[in-house]
């Protein structure tokens, strides 16, 4: 998914009620993820410790929307964003929604390697990473809520790295009902 100009991203200022004297506090939300917090005053100054790197993030979130990379595959979405959370070895938050990476069975809560699967996600891809997740076009349902697809950080394909690692299984009963089914990442792992 391609947009052909800025004004296709939409800035949302929120301004909070509780002015102090002459102050304001402001947040400033770029496609659902937070990009700056701070105090406006009168002048419309913002202040506070998260305006330095708004430009940054807007750039870096800019450069997503027009020119994603790498390419998502198939007709489900395709969706940048950054990391608001890691919670296992296969299953991480973009803008508060959980992501199941497809086809990796990672081990779950109390089971052995759970935490070492859960920090290599972590280490690869920590919050505030800039991602691409491509959504499974055969399991756009999801489960328990959760969008199941390919996850891209840093041009790094994660349900490839954490395989390669060693650190999960290939979930492969769920190779027949994946788009990703004939990928070489998938093919190599088993599919």
């Amino acid at each position: 998914m391609k947009f052909s100009k800025l004004s296709s991203i939409v800035i949302l200022a929120v301004l909070a009620v509780g002015f102090s004297s002459a102050y304001a506090v402001i947040t400033i939300t770029l496609a659902g993820n937070v990009l700056v917090t701070g105090d406006m005053d009168v002048s419309g100054a913002i202040t506070g410790p998260t305006i330095s790197n708004l430009d940054s993030r807007v750039t870096d979130l800019e450069n997503t929307f027009l020119n994603p990379t790498p390419n998502c595959s198939g007709s489900a979405g395709c969706i940048p964003g950054y990391v608001t959370e890691n919670i296992d070895g296969d299953t991480l938050k973009v803008y508060g929604k959980s992501i199941r990476l497809t086809l990796v069975d990672a081990p779950e809560t109390g089971e052995p390697g759970f935490e070492v699967a859960r920090d290599f996600i972590a280490n690869a891809c920590p919050p505030g990473s800039l991602v691409i997740v491509d959504e499974d076009d055969l399991q756009t349902g999801g489960t328990f809520g959760r969008i199941i697809g390919v996850v891209y950080c840093d041009g790094v394909n994660l349900n490839d790295a954490i395989l390669t690692a060693g650190l999960a299984d290939l979930f492969i009963s769920f190779c027949t009902s994946s788009e990703f089914e004939n990928t070489p990442w998938a093919q190599f792992h088993g599919c």
